[in-house]
């Protein structure tokens, strides 16, 4: 479903193309970021064994739908799920795979196109983050999950092939962007060895933003690459003063 307005659509601003959605699943299916999905589908879990009625899950930038897709078959409550996306070929295959989620085409940038106040958990997991929009389609008191790297995250990686580096404060930022209309509540560290054969690496590079520089995957030579993998789960409440002021 593509609910983007046709003066929204940019020409040349597609999201993530064919080849970076595939590399993304290879390397997910295979279960290097397993222990991140667990995290979050627990916290998920707790948030909705509280929640009264049928409580609305969805993820930001939800690429070809592994987190929610996953969170959505293990939770076993009567939530309803859904994933955005910027990019139609993602949606087309997250909806493919995941069929407890509605998958949709949205600019996170510009509009969800979700009804005010509507989610009792937005995901947002290294992607791009709109604090008014987050702040317009929570309810008061909701929850957004928001997963960054920290800068450990694939050093020896990054190091051994030139990658793009990890932005410095990056996690200080995101906070202070959010700060407005959302407390912080917790701070969940995630972080693990990980040994990467060749193939491995080969789709880390080329799943996400080193896909447009794939030339330097090729300094890498070797069998694998032993590094460790490093998350902050940072869990905000959307605060209820904002929503009265705003609505006063």
């Amino acid at each position: 479903m593509n609910l983007l307005p046709q003066q929204h659509k940019r020409r040349g601003v597609e999201g993530d193309v064919g080849e970076m959605l595939h590399a993304r699943r290879r390397f997910l299916d295979a279960g290097y970021y397993r222990p991140l999905l667990d995290a979050l589908a627990t916290r998920v879990r707790g948030i909705l064994d509280a929640s009264p009625g049928t409580p609305v899950v969805a993820e930001v930038g939800c690429g070809e739908g592994y987190y929610i897709g996953n969170i959505a078959a293990s939770t076993g409550s009567a939530a309803a799920f859904l994933g955005t996306d910027l990019s139609k070929a993602a949606v087309k295959l997250g909806a493919k795979r995941y069929h407890d989620v509605l998958f949709f085409v949205s600019d996170v940038h510009r509009r969800l196109y979700v009804p005010d106040a509507m989610l009792d958990v937005l995901l947002d997991v290294f992607a791009p983050r709109n604090a008014a929009e987050f702040a317009r389609v929570l309810r008061p008191g909701a929850a957004a999950l928001v997963v960054l790297p920290s800068e450990k995250h694939l050093a020896r990686v990054r190091a051994e092939l030139g990658l793009l580096e990890i932005e410095a404060h990056k996690e200080r930022r995101v906070l202070d962007s959010l700060a407005e209309d959302f407390t912080a509540v917790d701070r969940q560290q995630i972080e693990y060895a990980l040994e990467l054969p060749a193939a491995a690496v080969a789709d880390l590079v080329g799943m996400g933003p080193n896909y447009w520089h794939d030339e330097r995957m090729r300094t890498f030579s070797g069998e694998s690459l032993l590094t460790e993998a490093s998350f902050v789960m940072l869990h905000l409440e959307r605060k209820i003063d904002r929503v009265t002021e705003s609505l006063a």
